[in-house]
């Protein structure tokens, strides 16, 4: 069973998916030295009082976004592939249908349908300090949206809609990609070395990820045990500050 919207519980308090989520992009400025092809990247100064981490696992789309911010912690993501993408594309096309059989096999040119791909997909009726801590979009659609306020205890699933489809069945307990994502997320080192030795096709030294996960300040041992041919400490260092990790180099 993994982290995802239909098991909340799972999912780590925002305290620690912070400390994970640094934890990731510290650890890929170590093994991808080119930031153009890593997967993690987390920003400490996304804005006054918030912080972005953001997780890319393709180009096309298929992403996750995590805002830190005072007013709480909201998580977004999108994944193409899913149940619940895949039903407001059936319910766009039958809508399509019954708009083109309007038409008259003459008329039919005049009629201009709409591409799946120009359906917007984003998180609705979120409680105002969510609204306000995404007020800038981190991410271009939305399949699935996680949220917890500074005053919750337990996170909380966000409603998603698609521009100008309405569906008359519930499709709350539909596949929405957050597993996809949040299972790289349930706090265990062994999670984080397994994600990242697949990414890089490398077996890690689990001592050393433990200890990056569990927050220890990067030293030049770490950095020799997990990447030996990594030389460019100036760089790296500019990238932990970035995320705000500490780090002895």
């Amino acid at each position: 069973m993994d982290p995802s919207t239909q098991n909340l519980h799972l999912i780590p308090n925002p305290v620690d998916l912070k400390r994970i989520c640094k934890a990731y992009a510290a650890l890929e400025a170590i093994l991808v030295p080119d930031r153009t092809i890593r997967n993690s990247s987390y920003n400490k100064d996304h804005g006054e009082t918030m912080e972005l981490f953001n997780y890319r696992l393709d180009p096309a789309g298929t992403d996750m976004a995590i805002v830190f911010g005072k007013q709480g912690t909201c998580i977004v993501g999108f994944y193409y592939e899913c149940d619940l993408i895949a039903r407001f594309e059936k319910a766009h096309l039958a809508k399509e249908e019954l708009e083109r059989k309007k038409y008259k096999w003459w008329m039919l040119k005049k009629f201009k349908p709409t591409p799946v791909w120009e359906i917007y997909y984003d998180a609705v009726n979120l409680p105002e300090e969510i609204e306000k801590l995404m007020e800038e979009p981190v991410i271009d659609q939305t399949s699935f949206c996680v949220w917890q306020t500074k005053t919750d205890k337990k996170w909380q699933k966000g409603c998603i809609s698609a521009s100008k489809i309405e569906l008359d069945e519930d499709v709350s307990d539909l596949e929405d990609g957050s597993d996809f994502f949040l299972r790289d997320f349930d706090g265990n080192p062994v999670t984080v070395k397994n994600t990242l030795g697949q990414f890089i096709e490398k077996d890690l030294d689990m001592e050393t990820i433990e200890k990056v996960v569990n927050g220890e300040a990067i030293t030049k041992e770490f950095v020799q045990k997990l990447n030996p041919e990594y030389q460019d400490h100036e760089s790296l260092k500019s990238d932990l500050d970035e995320i705000g990790f500490p780090h002895q180099l």
